[in-house]
């Protein structure tokens, strides 16, 4: 039965209580009884009350069971999904779509170009110093995704997983481009920290972009792409104004290539 026949039916008791209180009411006091006006009065008021409370009964039970339904659905569908895909499969997903992104940005933030070595490995420098954002980033992206898909994501080790292979990669590529950018190397501490609050500002943004989904007048990718414009270029956003709809074009990749993975699962 669906939720419209449900809610009809849901209508139609609750009209039905009114009428059958209403005959009771009336039958209870004698048919050839002469009622006032207040006693007609608080017969239609009781009965309204019967069929309001009927109404209100029926939806919250119907709220609740569907609710209960829906867990279950979205329960077996992340079993589902768990029985074939891997950490290392999520790992792989991310670091896709982490080259596609940096790609993109690369060609959107070009820099000059002079007949120096030195400044050639600047320019590498900087532009390598990017791919550390782009994975943070990233994993915001495929974090989303999966949520959609299982709500306890976040506490599965599958995400732990994920999360450490993504905080490595942070560590290793900043560590390599802070010599060049930097002419010094990073403590592994002050290489933690910063790909950790990194980490966790990314977070942010990921709750920011379910906080929207019933928000008028809301950027769900706002903070993610404030993140990234802070780590890469202040104009970030001037020079790739289609950034939000890089990153829906990156979750629509990313969900299409999870969902092959339930779909293998149902073979």
């Amino acid at each position: 039965m669906t939720i419209t026949q449900i809610q009809r039916v849901r209508n139609w008791l609750a009209l039905g209580t009114i009428i059958i209180s209403y005959a009771l009411q009336i039958y209870s006091n004698g048919l050839g009884a002469r009622f006032s006006v207040g006693e007609v009065l608080i017969i239609v008021l009781n009965s309204l009350l019967a069929g309001i409370l009927t109404f209100a009964v029926i939806t919250i039970a119907v709220r609740f069971f569907t609710k209960i339904q829906q867990k279950t659905g979205d329960d077996l569908l992340a079993d589902d999904i768990y029985k074939t895909l891997t950490p290392e499969d999520l790992s792989n997903v991310c670091d896709d779509i982490t080259d596609e992104l940096h790609q993109i940005i690369t060609n959107s933030l070009p820099l000059p170009e002079f007949d120096s070595d030195l400044v050639e490995d600047m320019n590498q420098g900087i532009v390598g110093s990017w791919l550390t954002p782009c994975t943070a980033f990233c994993y915001g992206i495929v974090a989303i995704c999966m949520l959609k898909r299982d709500v306890n994501f976040l506490q599965t080790s599958d995400n732990r997983y994920l999360r450490n292979h993504v905080l490595e990669k942070m560590a290793k590529q900043m560590n390599k481009t802070s010599l060049v950018c930097k002419s010094e190397e990073n403590t592994n501490r002050e290489l933690v920290d910063e790909v950790t609050a990194d980490l966790k500002v990314v977070e942010h943004g990921v709750v920011h972009y379910f906080n929207c989904i019933n928000e008028k007048n809301c950027v769900p990718y706002a903070k993610l792409v404030d993140y990234l414009t802070m780590k890469v270029h202040r104009e970030l956003k001037q020079n790739l104004p289609e950034i939000d709809s890089v990153a829906e074009n990156l979750l629509m990749r990313v969900d299409r290539q999870i969902q092959n993975f339930g779909n293998l699962s149902s073979r």
